[in-house]
């Protein structure tokens, strides 16, 4: 996502001179029209497959809900913005000039709500590294010994003889082969 984040940056530049110099009545730095489609395409495309990518990442090998942060949020929002930018472009690239102010404006408002959506990732990686430490020292826990924490609750399980406890960290499943009992913990807040 940095080098897709990097490219249409780059692009958006290349299409601030192209515009500054359509409004001044100049023609255009010689190659930047090929220059801004030859990095933006595989930028926006980038985007997109990141977009896509992102709700499956976080499901399948974070485990954590898809869709459920301030960065999927703003994600899903930059990837409808560079959809109508690139759909834009291609009306442009095919000569439509009607479409320059559109393409411009959903363009810029994509890179600037990608930056924003960046600095919510990395916010999420901030915080994963707790969490992550948090899980798997739980996870410790409840394998060494039948008894941990789960929420505001003390879990024991205690298994039929010759049966071995299972505690999943974070989630309290009956365990078929003993019985559970939840306590308050001391001083856990109401």
């Amino acid at each position: 996502m940095v080098v897709s984040l990097g490219l249409c940056l780059f692009a958006l530049r290349i299409g601030l001179a192209i515009r500054r110099a359509r409004l001044a009545h100049r023609p255009p730095p010689r190659g930047a029209r090929r220059r801004h489609l030859g990095v933006a395409k595989p930028g926006v495309t980038l985007a997109l497959l990141g977009a896509a990518l992102g709700p499956l990442s976080v499901a399948l090998l974070r485990d954590w809900t898809p869709m459920s942060s301030f960065h999927a949020l703003l994600g899903g929002i930059v990837a409808v913005l560079f959809a109508g930018a690139a759909l834009q472009g291609r009306r442009l690239e095919r000569g439509d000039r009607a479409a320059r102010n559109a393409h411009a404006l959903l363009g810029g408002a994509a890179v600037s709500l990608a930056l924003a959506a960046a600095i919510a990732g990395f916010a999420l990686l901030r915080d994963a590294a707790p969490r992550e430490r948090q899980r798997e020292s739980s996870h410790a826990a409840a394998t060494q010994s039948p008894r941990g924490t789960i929420g505001d609750f003390a879990v024991s399980v205690q298994p039929r003889p010759g049966v071995q406890a299972c505690v999943n960290p974070g989630v309290l499943r009956a365990n078929p082969h003993g019985s559970e009992r939840r306590t308050r913990v001391p001083g856990a807040a109401e």
